[in-house]
């Protein structure tokens, strides 16, 4: 059987990022010969981010401010009008909520067409405190103040994309490790011209094939490129073609002094700025 590897080029400000499948067929014969068969996945691949992305942020972003404007809702529909002094705090967390929701859906359907624009647009870049990224993140995932980060003070490009992928990640802890009692250690370090984001959470050890399987992009094609790891949940895969477009990657590896996964997100020099972002 031959091999099969995935060839990517990231995004450029004039092209999108593309991707390929390259099969590997030794041919019959002394010579040795092989042939290569190409096929571009860029559709493919865009499909999966596309809906990954935008099923990520709905399930996260919206289901938060939801929690709180159903249920209140729904009790003044059932009830009758009356003078009892709480009501009015009721309707002010509804109308609380529903800006919420709407400012989300905003925020939600921006990003969604920045994501799954086939060139990039070239407008302005926005920026986040990698810090609150995070936390941000943390708090769609039940880990709210259980994240510890160290580094510099400094911003992040697009940081939706990156709240979705940190998000990704930090769900996983809560699942597979000892994150809800101990939490989660984030670091941010420059090394060799590029930025590295780290998480570790204590945890069971993985044996360094189920390391090496995390977030791999090509096997059958369907699990492949919707990131199923068996254990490991939905979207490690996917959130790395999202940052492996961008000109990043994620790289998954054993903790060294401590039991447990060390999560690298790797970033383009260009993607991190130190210092706080300025005011919109």
């Amino acid at each position: 059987a031959g091999a099969t590897i995935a060839i990517y080029q990231p995004e450029t400000a004039q092209v999108a990022a593309r991707w390929f499948e390259a099969e590997l067929h030794a041919l019959d014969g002394e010579g040795g010969q092989t042939l290569i068969k190409f096929t571009n996945r860029t559709g493919a691949v865009r499909r999966e981010l596309e809906t990954f992305t935008f099923q990520h942020l709905i399930s996260h972003k919206i289901r938060t401010p939801l929690n709180g404007l159903a249920p209140i809702l729904t009790f003044l529909e059932a009830s009758e009008p009356s003078a009892d002094p709480g009501t009015a705090d009721l309707l002010r967390l509804a109308r609380e909520s529903a800006e919420r929701l709407e400012r989300t859906l905003v925020a939600v359907l921006r990003h969604h067409e920045a994501v799954c624009s086939q060139v990039p647009t070239g407008g302005v870049t926005t920026w986040r405190e990698w810090s609150q990224v995070i936390e941000a993140a943390a708090e769609n995932t039940g880990l709210r103040g259980r994240v510890t980060g160290v580094g510099p003070v400094a911003s992040l490009a697009q940081p939706e994309t990156m709240e979705v992928v940190i998000g990704e990640l930090l769900e996983n802890y809560a699942k597979f490790s000892e994150a809800p009692r101990d939490g989660v250690q984030a670091t941010l370090a420059e090394r060799d011209g590029r930025w590295e984001l780290g998480l570790f959470a204590r945890g069971p050890g993985l044996p360094p094939d189920v390391i090496a399987a995390l977030g791999r992009p090509y096997g059958q094609l369907e699990r492949q490129f919707s990131g199923e790891v068996p254990g490991m949940g939905l979207g490690l895969a996917t959130v790395r073609l999202m940052l492996r477009s961008r000109g990043g990657d994620l790289i998954f590896s054993a903790g060294q002094t401590v039991p447990g996964l060390v999560s690298t997100i790797v970033l383009p020099s260009h993607a991190v700025k130190l210092g706080q972002p300025e005011p919109a």
